[in-house]
């Protein structure tokens, strides 16, 4: 399976960084990779508009691990389908405690974009009941993501090549 890494660098070796305390991501701390290029893509973008530095470009890095990664049965792996209750419970949590630790290795599932979030953010302010949410998210074209949370799953990723996004 081919696997896409967003960001202003190219990451030939992946590691887990602790994130600072005021940020939060949907599936917590790790590396995140998608199945998608183009999403990858808008990642790059993303970040270079929230670059302060004057970054003028970013990398798309490509990865390489077995299709039977999700069913490994020498990792923990947690897989939502799609974005259900269960999956909204396990976002909120994670956006909600950034020190989280869910203690899967691998996590594989929707990713949260804005509008999203903007829904997540009306059911979490008590403005959508959780059915309200449910079916709004349904309306969506959710991309997915891969989370490596530690250590031991980064070693199942092996480098291919960066490509260099303007």
């Amino acid at each position: 399976m081919k696997l896409y890494h967003g960001s202003l660098v190219a990451v030939e070796s992946p590691k887990i960084f602790p994130r600072p305390l005021k940020k939060t991501c949907d599936f917590g701390i790790g590396f995140y990779t998608t199945t998608s290029q183009e999403q990858a893509r808008r990642w790059v973008r993303v970040k270079l508009l929230q670059e302060k530095n004057g970054a003028k470009s970013g990398f798309v890095s490509e990865y390489e691990c077995s299709d039977k990664i999700l069913t490994d049965k020498s990792l923990k792996v947690l897989v939502f389908k799609k974005a259900d209750k269960r999956w909204l419970d396990f976002v909120i949590q994670n956006r909600r405690n950034p020190n989280f630790d869910h203690g899967y290795d691998l996590v594989f599932g929707p990713v949260a974009n804005d509008r999203v979030y903007t829904t997540i953010n009306l059911y979490e302010s008590g403005l959508f009941d959780i059915n309200t949410t449910l079916r709004e998210l349904k309306t969506y074209k959710l991309v997915d993501q891969i989370l490596f949370h530690t250590e031991k799953s980064l070693e199942r990723l092996t480098f291919i090549k960066a490509e260099e996004i303007e």
